[in-house]
């Protein structure tokens, strides 16, 4: 994909790469962190905190399996809100399309969560 030329540095200045394997792994630990959640607090099954945990670590592991698609978008990430968003919905209505499935229309808030960590691991000091 090629940005226009003005956009170019613009674009350049405000995003960052992410290496989709580290995405991959920030995304695994992000699964097993909310795993964590649920036996730390208790969550029964059948509960809605606990169905809910359970949808979004799906929800995770759907993003994990269908990413390397998207990879583009991840060598120029632009943090905040309304990329994510963009980045989210894009793989809602692609991977939902494909496998004709609407259990995961929104992934907003699970590619936020591994967006997040991915940026801080890319990021450390």
């Amino acid at each position: 994909m090629e940005y226009p030329a003005p956009l170019k540095p613009s674009i350049k200045a405000h995003s960052t790469r992410f290496e989709v394997s580290v995405f991959k792994e920030c995304a695994q630990a992000l699964a097993h962190a909310v795993q964590t959640n649920i036996i730390d607090k208790g969550y029964k099954k059948g509960s809605a905190r606990y169905n809910n945990s359970q949808t979004f670590i799906r929800k995770i592991k759907f993003i994990m399996e269908n990413i390397d698609r998207f990879g583009t978008m991840l060598e120029r990430f632009i943090p905040g809100n309304r990329f994510t968003n963009a980045l989210a919905t894009l793989m809602a209505r692609d991977i939902s399309a494909k496998n004709n499935s609407y259990n995961y229309r929104r992934l907003f808030t699970a590619v936020r969560g591994i967006a997040s960590r991915t940026f801080a691991r890319t990021h450390s000091s």
